[in-house]
């Protein structure tokens, strides 16, 4: 069992009030939409935030920037409702603070209160191979990286297609697509943009690229090692569905 090695309770809906910015126009619909007509959008934009035919779970994801594995408590009703949310500041805002307003937006319309939890679990590490990296950094002229991964021989667009490279912070989100079962800490001690590009099979598949942990080892000489590490979880303690607009 995890041994829990600090708690910090959070409301987010106190933070909320507190918040020096704030959307000045909210909206939160149900989506009650046949998967067939639902058509998803998910940003933020000149002070516009939009969620349409999301998941609240993925919603609080990005207001809080973290991984799926490390969002825990979940009521059973977020796996079979999808919403639509809306909302306007009275300016342009960062990427920042736009997370800082969906917080406060789900604190206010979803009541929603974490519990931070850092817990010593299982993890794999990215190390360095024994032979040293097989990646180089991105340099000012190089063309965009591209989608980066190809998985089961199809390519995988993760970050923003315009990126020269990634950073190891970026690589090891990516990795979350290979399903590991544990989570992807770095430490390669890599500093800096790397030119990525990894062509893998999904454990349980059958195709030409190899699976994920000779992959990583062979084309990027990098490997994964079995260790345990603090994890920071958010531990759902409320929340609730969202009153009518």
């Amino acid at each position: 069992m995890s041994a829990v090695l600090c708690v910090m309770v959070i409301h987010p809906r106190v933070d909320a009030q507190n918040a020096e910015r704030r959307f000045e126009v909210t909206s939160v619909r149900r989506n009650t939409q046949s998967p067939q007509e639902r058509e998803s959008e998910f940003g933020c934009q000149s002070g516009q935030f939009v969620a349409r035919a999301q998941w609240i779970d993925f919603v609080i994801r990005y207001a809080y920037e973290i991984e799926p594995f490390q969002l825990v408590g979940m009521p059973n009703w977020t796996d079979e409702e999808m919403f639509d949310m809306e909302a306007r500041a009275n300016s342009d805002t960062t990427a920042a603070q736009c997370r800082e307003m969906v917080r406060a937006l789900l604190a206010d319309r979803f009541k929603l209160a974490i519990r931070r939890e850092v817990r010593q679990v299982p993890v794999l590490a990215l190390v360095v191979d024994k032979n040293g990296p097989k990646i180089r950094r991105a340099g000012p002229d190089d063309e965009a990286n591209g989608p980066g991964f190809k998985v089961n021989g199809y390519l995988m667009q993760m970050f923003d297609p315009q990126l020269k490279g990634w950073t190891r912070a970026q690589l090891v989100q990516a990795l979350g697509i290979a399903q590991l079962g544990v989570p992807v800490v770095d430490k390669t001690g890599l500093e800096g943009i790397y030119k990525i590009s990894l062509a893998f099979s999904q454990r349980g598949t059958e195709g030409k690229d190899p699976e994920v942990t000779t992959a990583l080892r062979e084309q990027l000489g990098l490997r994964l090692e079995s260790q345990r590490g603090k994890i920071e979880f958010l531990n759902v303690t409320r929340l609730e569905r969202p009153d009518a607009n």
